[in-house]
């Protein structure tokens, strides 16, 4: 996210003079201050008129800047191209623009600057904290998404003597208020205020995006199909305006990207994991409990369908991190038992064993807690843990754990539900393969 001030600079010609100011913070009055600092530059270079006003004597200096060569000018933060659109010289020099606002791109060429590399955020990190070991660093990188302000902020409160561990304990307790402590040199706010001055923002021109960002802030930071958006649309309840709207998701999403907190393509929105904590810790508890019915219709409209078939797998491979961080924002949300589950078969049918085993462990033990071993859902996740055992090679307890899902299942199911019948075939098949060892022992 860009800071909060604009600085417009020129070089002028051989000479090496520059001209340096800062506009106001108001992003509303940012605009209006470039003529004013193009009326400055007039002077500089000799073309003011006495008497003129700054918007004419803006247009001396461009003129003026169209005879010279080896300038350039520096809009940072430019959020408005209407609006500055006759603030861009021409002539034998350079125009550089900084802008959260994707718009520019129908403007002018543009170069998209992402987080920091792992690479680049380890080399920061370590340059900034030497005693910081390797493997501390990567994990500080990952939970902060190698976001640029994140990292300096990190590296500030830690210099200043807060052990790591607290720090990281604090970050992930109180993500919102933690991030808006601390003064980090060279941005003008903390993370966590840089995000609120931009919903701020957000919601004072245009309201409707705002509830769809604090949606998506429940889910994972892998980007989000777009689709999605709109085949849940009609029942969505915490979204305002036209369920009909044609232009929708693009209406909503593309104040998101505008104001710095999405990055916005034609098929996907995603939104940085330290944005979505804050939005998440911003949330009220009463409109969260509203948030979660709409993760759960938005996440059960995308099901890919079948996980054992091949052709599904690339969908899944998008729902499948959602689901997860859906779970781990919301809880185990009922109506996504059997998505998750379904999630865990798609892995282990993907050739994934390990990641389906770390889905299917988590959940069964999450399930065996909230609702008890014998609950059919606990049941379900205990024979998807048996089936990942099983493709890691720990036979033993995986029959063990088949054995014991069926004994509970006949006794909550009976004999003839389908899951118990499920597992009586699969202990049977693990008997046949088993047999002829059993006998040699």
């Amino acid at each position: 996210m860009c800071g909060s001030y604009a600085t417009f600079l020129g070089r002028l010609g051989d000479s090496g003079r520059t001209l340096r100011r800062k506009s106001e913070k108001n992003d509303g009055r940012r605009a209006a201050h470039v003529p004013q600092r193009y009326a400055e530059l007039a002077a500089r270079l000799d073309v003011a008129q006495p008497g003129a006003d700054a918007d004419a004597n803006a247009r001396h200096a461009m003129q003026r800047l169209s005879t010279l060569n080896r300038w350039l000018i520096i809009l940072d933060n430019a959020e408005d191209p209407e609006a500055l659109e006759d603030c861009l010289p021409v002539g034998p020099g350079h125009v550089l623009i900084t802008s959260r606002n994707p718009a520019w791109k129908r403007t002018v060429p543009g170069l998209r600057l992402d987080v920091f590399t792992r690479q680049d955020a380890l080399d920061y990190l370590t340059g900034q904290l030497p005693a910081l070991h390797p493997e501390q660093a990567n994990a500080l990188a990952d939970a902060l998404g190698d976001l640029p302000l994140a990292l300096a902020q990190a590296a500030g409160v830690l210099t200043d003597g807060m052990p790591l561990t607290d720090y990281q304990q604090r970050l992930n307790a109180n993500t919102a208020a933690f991030l808006a402590q601390g003064d980090t040199p060279g941005y003008p706010a903390p993370l966590a205020a840089a995000v609120t001055i931009a919903t701020s923002q957000l919601s004072a021109h245009q309201p409707d995006p705002t509830p769809l960002l604090r949606l998506l802030s429940y889910l994972g930071p892998d980007p989000i199909p777009t689709k999605w958006l709109a085949d849940a649309r009609s029942r969505l309840t915490t979204i305002p305006g036209d369920a009909d709207d044609l232009m929708w998701p693009q209406s909503a999403l593309e104040p998101l990207a505008r104001f710095g907190l999405a990055q916005v393509d034609h098929e996907a929105v995603q939104i940085h994991r330290l944005t979505q904590a804050i939005m998440r810790d911003q949330t009220s508890k009463d409109y969260t409990a509203t948030i979660f019915d709409d993760l759960t219709t938005l996440l059960s409209a995308a099901d890919p369908g079948d996980p054992e078939q091949p052709q599904t797998w690339p969908r899944w491979a998008k729902l499948t991190p959602h689901l997860t961080a859906a779970r781990q924002t919301t809880g185990d949300h009922p109506h996504l038992r059997p998505a998750l589950l379904r999630a865990a078969h798609y892995l282990v049918h993907s050739a994934q064993p390990r990641a389906a085993h770390d889905l299917a462990q988590a959940l069964h033990q999450s399930w065996t807690d909230e609702l008890g071993e014998d609950h059919p859902d606990t049941l379900r996740s205990a024979h998807s843990l048996a089936i990942t055992l099983h493709e890691l090679g720990e036979l033993a307890e995986a029959r063990r754990m088949d054995e014991d899902t069926l004994a509970r299942r006949r006794r909550v199911l009976g004999e003839n539900h389908p899951d118990t019948l499920e597992s009586a075939r699969k202990v049977r098949r693990a008997k046949r393969r088993w047999w002829p060892w059993t006998r040699r022992a």
